[in-house]
């Protein structure tokens, strides 16, 4: 799996929540995506993760809003 991409933003331009908070900040995390446990302990042996990235305020999906346009359009490559 590979690492998303966050689309950087033009001057007319904001990260906004699709939850409804409104204009947004984003943060960087790994997303774990498949994980191998020790079937007698049940202790993580590999995680796999890639990096995603998720809106600050409320920690869902975000869009970027464009002014010019008065539309949205998708953050992440």
């Amino acid at each position: 799996m590979n690492d998303e991409k966050l689309i950087a933003l033009e001057d007319n331009q904001c990260y906004t929540c699709d939850n409804g908070c409104g204009e947004c900040g984003v943060v960087e995390f790994d997303y774990e995506y498949s994980n191998e446990k020790d079937p007698k302990t049940g202790e993580i042996i590999e995680s796999k993760t890639h990096k995603a990235f998720k809106s600050k305020c409320c920690g869902t999906t975000f869009e970027i809003w464009d002014e010019s346009t008065q539309d949205t359009i998708p953050a992440i490559l």
